[in-house]
């Protein structure tokens, strides 16, 4: 029987190219699991929708993209976005996902932490205070897409601050084993919010990066993949 394959799914303004170095970290310690890194839709060489971004327009994205690759079934671990993208998935098409491991993912959203991520996420002032990261997402996305990237991406985090996508409810039916991952000095995602989603799966499992904050390559790469690959292999069965 084949390896059932493992889909990394990267953060919001992310790209595939940001999951490489742990996808080739993780293929080292999975030999023979086929390792998928697909582009979240707007973001990468991918347009952006017309419609802006939604996360069950992104999630069923991500799933026609596995199925014109032949993968019906897969365990996925996704980064921010990424993460909350997999756990939608793993509650509405369970069929379709194995396990998940969501590392710094935020699951506690209000209109507060919403305005507060919206207003980080302006294309003009991103321009005059951090150009460095407006040229990274000017070559990331494009020239002429970064910034409407950028907006979509804040109306992305407005919507869910009025109504979440990833429920406490939608954690609790959870039946798949779930880790949830998060760096012990992340500012984006604390660490009790992460610890109160933990409580709230069946098969859930809880793991704090030390010295951590919420950008990926900040975290430290080799615990990351140890730990990702220890959580991909454990046994399917769970206890009932």
């Amino acid at each position: 029987m084949s390896e059932t394959p493992v889909v990394l799914l990267h953060g919001a303004l992310g790209s595939a190219e940001t999951m490489y170095p742990l996808r080739d970290a993780l293929g080292a310690l999975l030999p023979g699991r086929p390792l998928i890194t697909p582009h979240l839709e707007g973001h990468g060489p991918s347009p952006l929708p017309s419609g802006g971004l939604a996360v069950e327009s992104l999630a069923l994205g991500v799933l026609r993209d596995l199925e014109e690759r032949g993968t019906t079934r897969a365990d996925f671990v996704g980064y921010s976005l990424g993460g909350y993208l997999a756990l939608w998935l793993a509650r509405h098409r369970p069929e379709r996902v194995g396990r998940v491991l969501a590392l710094a993912t935020k699951l506690a959203w209000t209109p507060e932490v919403a305005a507060r991520e919206r207003s980080m996420l302006d294309p003009e002032k991103l321009q005059q205070k951090v150009p460095r990261f407006a040229q990274l997402l000017s070559d990331r996305h494009g020239a002429d897409r970064w910034a409407a990237l950028l907006r979509a991406t804040a109306d992305l985090m407005t919507g869910l601050g009025e109504r979440p996508a990833v429920t406490t409810p939608d954690l609790e039916a959870l039946e798949i084993p779930v880790l949830l991952a998060v760096g012990d000095r992340d500012a984006t995602v604390s660490l009790e919010e992460t610890a109160g989603a933990y409580r709230a799966l069946r098969h859930g499992s809880l793991a704090v990066l030390p010295n951590t904050p919420h950008p990926l390559e900040r975290a430290p790469l080799t615990l990351l993949a140890q730990s990702a690959a220890a959580f991909l292999q454990l046994p399917v069965e769970i206890p009932g």
